[in-house]
C-alpha cells in the first residue's frame, strides 16, 4: 500500500470519526444541560436518548465522510453554513424517524430531543468543514461556531421564540356531561381535581355551554393550569363517557374552544376557530380504564405535559 493511499484512507477516516464523536458528545451535553436545568427531572430518559443517538451519530459520520470535501471547496463562511444546514436538517429528519418508530412513547421524553439532535448534528457536520492550513486555527474557529450555535438554539430570546413557535398560555378544563331532557344545570364536581387555581364556574363559561344546546347536567371535573407562556388560550372538553380509543384534538390558536364528545365523534365549537398543529391527546387510564381519562398537552419544544383529565 503506497503512502498516498494511506494518506487518502486517513483523510476519509478523520471526518468520519470526528463527526460521530462530536455529534454524540454535543447531543449528550445538551441533553445533560436540559436535565440539570430541570433539577434532575428526566435523568431516566438519558439512557434511551443515548441509545437512539448512537445510530444518529453514525448517520452524521457517513454523511460527513461524503460531503466534507465539498464543504472545503467552498469559501469558509458558505462552507460552514452548508455544513450547519445539513446537520440541522438531519437532526430534524432523525427526530421524525425516531418518533415514527417509537410511536406514542416518543412523548415520554421529558426534555426536547429535537433541540439536542439539531445542535449535535450541526456540530458534527461543522467540525473539519473549513479549509485551513493550520489545524489549530480550524479547531478554534469551529469550536467558536459550535458554541455560538448551541447557545443560540438554547437561549433564543423568549419573545422571538414565542412568536415563531406560536407559544401560548393554554388552560385546559374538563366537563363531565350527563345528557337529559331538562334544561342544563351546572355544578363543580365533588371529585374535581387539578383545576386551575382560583377556578370558578363563571357565567361566561356556563353561557357558552348553554349556547351549544346541551341539556341535562354538566360538572366541571378537572384539567390543568396554564401551560406555556404568551397569549392566553383555553379548551373546555365535554365528555359523556369513557374513551375506547385514544383521541387527538388540535390546540386552539390564541382563542377559547369547546370540544364536545357526541354520539358519532367529536365536535369543535366554534367550528372555524383557528388551531395549531400541536395536539391534546386523551386516553383511558391504562391500569383502570373505568376510573380515569388521562391527557397530555404537546408543548412547543415537542415535550409533553399531562396528568388526569377527569375521573368517572
Amino acid at each position: 500500500m503506497t503512502p498516498s493511499t494511506n494518506q487518502s484512507m486517513q483523510n476519509c477516516r478523520t471526518p468520519f470519526l470526528s463527526g460521530a464523536i462530536i455529534c454524540f458528545g454535543i447531543s449528550g451535553l445538551v441533553a445533560g444541560v436540559k436535565v440539570a436545568s430541570n433539577r434532575g427531572y428526566g435523568a431516566g430518559d438519558l439512557l434511551p436518548f443515548f441509545i437512539w443517538t448512537l445510530p444518529f451519530a453514525g448517520v452524521i459520520a457517513l454523511t460527513k465522510g461524503k460531503l466534507t470535501n465539498s464543504f472545503r471547496r467552498l469559501p469558509v463562511l458558505p462552507g460552514y453554513a452548508l455544513a450547519a444546514a445539513t446537520g440541522i436538517g438531519l437532526g430534524l429528519l432523525w427526530t421524525y424517524i425516531v418518533a415514527f418508530f417509537v410511536g406514542a412513547w416518543f412523548s415520554a421524553f421529558s426534555f426536547p430531543v429535537l433541540t439536542c439532535w439539531i445542535i449535535g448534528g450541526a456540530s458534527g457536520m461543522i467540525a473539519g468543514a473549513g479549509n485551513y492550513d493550520s489545524r489549530k486555527q480550524s479547531v478554534l474557529v469551529e469550536s467558536a461556531i459550535v458554541a455560538a450555535l448551541s447557545l443560540g438554539f438554547m437561549t433564543i430570546p423568549k419573545y422571538l421564540f414565542d412568536i415563531v413557535s406560536s407559544n401560548q398560555k393554554l388552560e385546559l378544563v374538563s366537563v363531565k356531561w350527563k345528557p337529559g331532557s331538562d334544561k342544563l344545570t351546572v355544578r363543580l364536581a365533588s371529585s374535581s381535581h387539578n383545576l386551575p387555581d382560583n377556578f370558578k364556574v363563571s357565567d361566561e363559561k356556563v353561557g357558552r355551554l348553554k349556547s351549544l344546546g346541551l341539556v341535562g347536567e354538566v360538572a366541571f371535573n378537572g384539567g390543568s393550569g396554564p401551560t406555556g407562556r404568551g397569549e392566553p388560550a383555553s379548551v373546555l372538553i365535554v365528555m359523556q363517557r369513557q374513551l375506547k380509543e385514544p383521541v387527538e384534538l388540535r390546540q386552539p390558536d390564541g382563542v377559547e374552544v369547546i370540544y364536545v364528545q357526541g354520539e358519532n365523534g367529536w365536535e369543535m365549537y366554534p367550528a372555524d376557530a383557528p388551531t395549531l398543529p400541536r395536539t391534546i391527546r386523551l386516553w383511558a387510564d391504562e391500569k383502570d380504564p373505568t376510573w380515569a381519562t388521562r391527557y397530555s398537552i404537546e408543548r412547543v419544544d415537542g415535550s409533553q405535559q399531562g396528568g388526569t383529565l377527569l375521573t368517572w
